[in-house]
């Protein structure tokens, strides 16, 4: 998932005839991650989540009562309308690519 993320960076003029831009973060780059979180957090406040105030990698949508736990780049979702979560999950995959795994019991 950090391959979702534009990567911004400076490079000075003399270097540019020594090297490649990337437009896309990848793993192993520092930067990664915070990309990462700054894309996954920028698409889930355009579907109505906010960030849990004690927890940055939790997410909360209120109205729905449905909840997205982040660890690096792997997702949970729970709530209590599996229909809701389908549509959430249909929404992301606009902007972010996910892949579905399994149900946790």
């Amino acid at each position: 998932m950090f391959l979702n993320s534009n990567l911004i960076i400076k490079i000075k003029p003399e270097l540019l005839k020594l090297y490649c831009k990337l437009n896309k973060a990848l793993y192993g780059l520092k930067q990664s991650p915070r990309l990462w979180y700054k894309h996954l957090l920028e698409a889930l406040t355009k579907l109505g989540f906010e960030v849990l105030p004690y927890d940055e990698a939790i997410f909360i949508h209120n109205k729905l009562k449905i909840i997205i736990i982040c660890h690096v780049d792997d997702l949970i979702f729970t709530g209590p309308n599996n229909n809701e979560i389908s549509n959430i999950v249909k929404e992301l995959t606009k902007t972010i690519k996910i892949e579905y795994i399994s149900e946790i019991y």
